[in-house]
């Protein structure tokens, strides 16, 4: 059977003043993001992609997107 050659890794933070919170899950990075832009707070929703050769053992991609477009009211 064949193995897989990439693996790719997909992480959501929040970002604002004074705030890193790294989320396990898009859906909770969303609704922690918008119960946050509700309090009030100028909160950013960054998704960080990284993608691995698994035979070399390397990383091959990192890359960061702003998601805030999922977060706003």
């Amino acid at each position: 059977m064949l193995e897989p050659k990439y693996h790719e890794v997909r992480r959501w933070r929040l970002v604002g003043t004074n705030l890193n919170v790294n989320c396990g899950t898009k859906e909770n990075a969303i609704r922690w993001g918008r119960m946050a832009r509700q309090a009030g707070g100028d909160i950013s929703l960054i998704e960080e992609y990284d993608l691995f050769d698994l035979n070399k053992k390397v990383l091959i991609d990192h890359q960061e997107f702003d998601r805030t477009i999922l977060i706003s009211l």
